[in-house]
């Protein structure tokens, strides 16, 4: 049996990020992911990945938002920029690929993981 995923995110400044992993019915896994980005705040959220690797993982690339003294992890003190994405076989991997991507996008950011996700199969 093939199993499927999905990651849907909101395009920055939202952040919204759902990710389905391990669902044997292709459609509902885009529906639960896509449901549990707009859930997150990230509404309209689009599809980013579909796959069959046991784990996804989602990164952030942020800066430091204007006349900010300090970026913390208080959202007015940041503006997101990028998103990254990476899945693999492990979580470790997953969060790797998903860092990987968010530094190749735009160099000067602060990426970092805001969500990852395995597969119990």
């Amino acid at each position: 049996m093939r199993y499927y995923g999905t990651i849907y995110t909101a395009a920055p400044p939202g952040t919204g990020v759902g990710i389905t992993v391990g669902q044997a019915d292709r459609m509902l896994a885009h529906r639960t992911a896509e449901n549990d980005c707009m859930n997150r705040g990230g509404a309209p959220c689009r599809l980013v990945s579909e796959f069959t690797f046991a784990c996804a993982a989602v990164a952030h690339g942020v800066r430091q938002s204007p006349g900010t003294a300090i970026m913390t992890s208080d959202p007015s003190t940041f503006r997101l920029h990028v998103v990254g994405h990476g899945m693999a076989n492990t979580r470790a991997d997953a969060e790797y690929d998903a860092m990987s991507d968010c530094n190749r996008r735009d160099r000067g950011l602060t990426c970092g993981i805001v969500r990852s996700e395995c597969s119990g199969r």
